[in-house]
């Protein structure tokens, strides 16, 4: 079994925006690999350990947490040595926030436990100078009565709060909602149609300043549905009679999130009696009967019927046109040579 690399003499020395690191190393795999990590909380921890049956001591161990500021880094010299190789790594310091860190290493050749240690020097990093400007696209995404929205990060590291300011027709006032250090949310229960305007916030926690973006605009999506007649919209019926239609409610949103209304306006003289009047689309369409009945003494003429169906934020209506012709007609012969006709309401039509 190969021996585990043997890390000394690691040190630090920092720059502008970079981190050099040197450390000798022996024992070196070729895949060796080495992660720099800056811990700006406690190097140590204790904890209690059960020594003998009734005997425990508290022991003070090293605090391996932190950010990587590099990943993975291969080494130029590589072998087995007695004496210890020379080696260097560079580090970036973009993105940490301000304050003193201290930096460890993490030398890991894949087969033995990662080796770790800590460096002895201090880094400090100090706060960048305030811009109380920020111009940052916000990406707006429409969505079932909702809005996703996605930000990059504040430049300034500092920045670990930030928070959606939204205001509308449907908002009494304006809500502010704090989303801590994610970079997207996703505003929900909005009206369909309705217009939201969106602001976002970045609070520097360290200094307490406050920056906001630009307003930007949302429309929340409904869920699109139609209404269908299979069998047509134009029909032909007599006083007094009845007909029975399909009508077809679908969506291309599968599942459809609630039950749609079905409604309708019915002219005298006509009613309507439908299966179902809260009926859920699907994609194939759900289906629905519609009976139309005509009164016995309905006039003749063009009636029309509409009806609609309400969704999530979304209608569709259909218009049915019925037509109804006369009176049925029947011949009377009252007396020899005399022959009227009347109608279903015993009125004299011809005679």
């Amino acid at each position: 079994m190969l021996p585990p690399p043997v890390v000394e003499n690691f040190n630090i020395a920092p720059n502008t925006t970079t981190l050099d690191a040197s450390f000798t190393l022996r024992n070196v795999a070729p895949d060796t690999v080495v992660t720099l990590f800056a811990n700006n909380g406690p190097i140590t921890y204790t904890q209690q350990v059960q020594v003998s049956a009734n005997v425990s001591e508290t022991q003070t161990l090293d605090n391996f947490e932190g950010r990587p500021i590099l990943r993975e880094a291969t080494l130029a010299q590589t072998g087995f040595t007695a004496e210890g190789v020379p080696q260097t790594v560079q580090a970036s310091m973009a993105g940490l926030p301000s304050g003193s860190y201290r930096i460890w290493i993490s030398v890991d050749d894949g087969k033995s436990p990662p080796v770790r240690r800590y460096a002895s020097q201090t880094m400090t990093i100090a706060p960048l100078d305030w811009n109380p400007t920020w111009i940052t696209p916000i990406t707006v995404t429409p969505e079932l009565q909702s809005l996703a929205l996605a930000w990059p990060r504040h430049p300034d590291p500092d920045v670990h709060e930030y928070a959606v300011v939204v205001s509308g027709s449907t908002i009494s006032g304006t809500d502010v909602i704090t989303v801590g250090d994610d970079l997207e949310t996703t505003l929900s229960g909005l009206t369909p149609g309705a217009t939201y305007t969106l602001s976002l916030r970045a609070h520097n926690l360290r200094s307490g300043n406050v920056t906001s973006t630009p307003e930007v605009t949302g429309v929340p999506l409904g869920a699109l549905l139609a209404l269908r007649a299979p069998g047509g919209i134009t029909m032909s019926m007599g006083a007094g009679q009845t007909l029975t239609t399909t009508l077809r409610l679908s969506s291309p949103l599968n599942p459809y999130p609630q039950a749609a209304g079905l409604d309708a306006t019915v002219p005298p003289g006509l009613s309507l009696t439908l299966s179902a009047s809260d009926v859920t689309p699907t994609v194939a369409g759900t289906e629905v009967q519609a009976v139309i009945r005509t009164a016995a003494n309905l006039r003749p003429g063009v009636y029309r019927l509409p009806l609609m169906v309400q969704g999530v934020g979304e209608t569709s209506e259909l218009m049915f046109t019925v037509t109804v012709g006369g009176y049925p007609l029947k011949v009377a012969l009252v007396g020899d040579g005399d022959g009227q006709v009347i109608d279903s309401r015993g009125n004299i039509a011809c005679g």
